[in-house]
């Protein structure tokens, strides 16, 4: 869902219930939220209990952090698993973990 034109400053945070369906429009590219993903989103607040949009900005949050962190996970165990020589494989540890490499 994209709030992020709605979120115009930190008073917006003390809001106690997700806007009109017209305030959620993705401004890049010129286009509606759909009444289907807001009635999934108001769903989330309810079964999450969520009181504020402060709430629902952190939970946002999290699960964007988590899926970012599972696709870098996934992308490291793939190269891993398929890196074609073991040089390829010595660059990612460089890049992994500089402080523990001789890499520099």
């Amino acid at each position: 869902m994209c709030y992020y034109s709605h979120m115009t400053g930190p008073g917006k945070f003390v809001e106690t219930q997700l806007s009109a369906i017209e305030v959620f429009k993705n401004t890049l590219v010129d286009e509606a939220l759909s009444q289907e993903v807001y009635d999934r989103e108001k769903q989330i607040c309810a079964h999450y209990n969520m009181k504020t949009i402060q709430n629902y900005h952190d939970h946002y949050l999290l699960w964007d952090v988590l899926l970012l962190a599972d696709v870098f996970q996934n992308f490291r165990n793939n190269f891993r698993r398929t890196a074609p020589n073991p040089s390829t494989r010595m660059q990612m540890i460089c890049v992994e973990r500089p402080c523990l490499s001789r890499c520099r």
